[in-house]
């Protein structure tokens, strides 16, 4: 990073760089840009922001599928469909109809894993809201159905359970 420095000459007033000694005309356009034109510099800096959102949410995305096929892999679901591209998702071969209480149980840790992945990672999860419907889903089809507190309870250790699967019981202090 270069900082600009003025000459002690009266008759040069050009900016140099303090580091390597050159013209710094980086500094020269921006100012100019900047008073003449400032949506240019508006817009330029949306633009650089945007993309480094682009990249964390790819980042969050991917840590957060990569948590479901971990989870799912090492609970014996078998893996339906897998993508690590631009758009990563990944699906389970499961039953279909009704599930008993055990299934819903294992369903309900892969379901709340990619959440528990990303809030490791990332400190919270913004990506659960799809993990969330379908745990629902998961709960609507348990025979004998499950009160609300039973889901309330199931989901508490679908979180814990997750977190076991994914990163070990050793590290949970109860």
């Amino acid at each position: 990073l270069c900082f600009p420095q003025r000459r002690n000459s009266r008759r040069q007033k050009a900016s140099l760089c303090r580091r390597c000694g050159k013209h710094n005309s980086s500094t020269q356009v921006f100012l100019g840009v900047g008073s003449s034109s400032p949506g240019v510099i508006v817009a330029l800096y949306g633009i650089v922001r945007g993309a480094a959102e682009d990249l964390a949410a790819s980042e969050r995305r991917r840590r957060h599928e990569s948590a479901h096929l971990v989870a799912g892999y090492r609970l014996g679901l078998p893996v339906a469909e897998y993508s690590a591209g631009d758009r990563p998702r990944v699906e389970f071969y499961y039953k279909t109809g009704t599930y008993t209480r055990d299934d819903a149980e294992a369903l309900a840790c892969v379901a709340l894993s990619g959440a528990v992945g990303e809030c490791e990672a990332f400190g919270q999860a913004k990506g659960a809201q799809q993990d969330f419907a379908d745990l629902q889903d998961i709960f609507d089809r348990v025979q004998p159905p499950l009160s609300p507190a039973e889901q309330q309870s199931a989901t508490r250790r679908a979180c814990l359970n997750a977190y076991g699967v994914l990163y070990g019981l050793s590290l949970i202090h109860i």
